[in-house]
């Protein structure tokens, strides 16, 4: 999308606000005056996202061990370019996300009295109304447990594989991760023995387009911004497909360097290069980038940052420690009452058990499986069509994005009520109380202000 400034985070990307204006009013002014240039770019975007897939099936079936170094780097080199051009539309969701939510809910509000009314319709219209995979993948897991109320877990292990044969895409995260296991299936399905089979009766798209009278521009406007959220959701999902595709080319450039898959990861294209020419590896530097790692765009020039160095590029907050009460949007709705478990890094995935609920600044890709065992999802940031919101209306779990700071004022295994039917968290256990000051941004960062993806 052109920009000359942003960081990308561990924990997320960040737009230069003033760019980011720039932007967000050039394309919703295109919106407005020729609404079919957006479609021409989901269009694209799509294409974009197919064509990371295609390439990553190239790589199958190959003996990279055959491979000179040259043509290692050349499969390598070929799949990096394909994900950029998918993740350089990312934007256009995040420049229409306000725009949609506040010409939809002006629409509601002209039209529709009742306010748990409007929540309902607005989830409905926000909601993609194309099939995606991982909507599939959610059909596949209801049929096993189906199976397996009928004939047992163990009756079922063929199921079971298959499934996570099928997909096991799902544990990667744009080009990085590991595969969906049998293990990691058995305890989706557990998630889906534990709920309930009735289904709740829900309007249908066209029932409230109708009930609100919309007209022919209105109706457009909805479609595009469906495209646009569609189109979003393939990245998403190509580049995890793209990342299990990609892991025997990272494997064997591990394996020529005495490294491992975990480690290869964490260095450059230009970094990878250099080592199979001959540069030592610097495991250290691998370390600190484990821990945290950072990416910072100043005027097109790219710095990088591990460690305790990201610290100066995370934004400045002081928050009341003793806030028992907090709200956010309303990505799906509905109430739950459990336990919370901060998901810092992945790492902290391991530990969410059927019933708790995610704490997160964001989710990503690879929190799927960890999603499909909670019941419900928090997260500090994000609007109603971020990664959070999309997953839980897959999974129909009460979600509540852009709190701001819930990863600061809960903690593990605080009980908390979780309305997603007025946008509020409230703490049932006791906390204690004080403030915390997240780390400010060095001086010649300080005068940036970002846009979240």
């Amino acid at each position: 999308m052109g920009f000359t400034n942003y960081k990308s985070l561990y924990k997320g990307i960040y737009a230069d606000a003033a760019e980011f204006g720039k932007l967000k009013a050039a394309m919703t002014l295109e919106l407005e005056n020729s609404p079919g240039k957006i479609s021409v770019l989901c269009r694209q975007w799509e294409k974009a996202n197919m064509e990371l897939v295609r390439q990553a099936e190239k790589l199958e079936g190959t003996d990279f061990s055959r491979l000179s170094n040259a043509g290692l780097l050349d499969a390598i080199a070929g799949m990096v370019k394909r994900l950029r051009k998918s993740s350089s539309y990312i934007f256009m969701n995040h420049v229409f996300a306000d725009y949609f939510e506040g010409w939809l809910n002006r629409l509601l509000l002209e039209r529709v009295d009742d306010y748990a009314e409007r929540k309902r319709f607005f989830q409905i219209l926000s909601s993609p109304t194309r099939p995606t995979m991982l909507a599939t993948q959610k059909r596949s897991l209801k049929r096993i447990a189906k199976a397996v109320r009928e004939n047992g877990m163990w009756n079922s292990k063929r199921l079971l594989a298959e499934h996570a044969g099928r997909f096991a895409w799902m544990g990667y995260d744009t080009g990085i991760g590991k595969d969906l296991t049998v293990a990691e299936v058995k305890t989706q399905v557990k998630g889906f023995l534990g709920q309930s089979q009735e289904k709740k009766p829900r309007a249908s798209r066209a029932e409230i387009m109708r009930r609100l009278g919309m007209g022919r521009k209105e109706e457009l406007f909805l479609k595009i911004f469906n495209e646009v959220f569609y189109a979003s959701n393939s990245r998403v999902e190509s580049q995890m497909i793209a990342g299990q595709k990609m892991r025997p080319v990272f494997e064997e450039a591990a394996r020529r360097l005495g490294a491992e898959y975990e480690d290869i990861v964490y260095l450059t294209f230009g970094e990878i290069e250099d080592s199979l020419g001959g540069k030592r590896i610097d495991f250290e530097e691998i370390g600190r980038r484990k821990r945290k790692f950072g990416l910072l765009m100043l005027g097109g020039h790219i710095y990088i940052f591990s460690g305790n160095e990201v610290s100066g590029l995370e934004s400045q907050t002081d928050i009341p420690l003793d806030t028992r009460e907090f709200s956010g949007l309303i990505a799906n709705m509905g109430f739950v009452k459990g336990p919370v478990k901060i998901v810092a890094t992945k790492s902290d995935l391991g530990k969410i058990n059927i019933g708790d609920i995610l704490v997160s600044k964001m989710t990503t890709p690879d929190f799927v499986v960890a999603l499909e065992r909670c019941s419900g999802i928090i997260t500090d940031i994000g609007g109603i069509t971020c990664h959070a919101a999309i997953i839980a209306r897959e999974m129909e779990k009460p979600c509540i994005t852009g709190t701001k700071f819930a990863t600061s004022v809960l903690k593990d295994n605080d009980i908390v009520e979780l309305d997603a039917n007025r946008g509020v968290i409230r703490k049932v256990q006791a906390c204690f109380s004080g403030r915390q000051r997240i780390p400010f941004p060095c001086a010649s960062w300080q005068a940036m202000r970002w846009r979240r993806e």
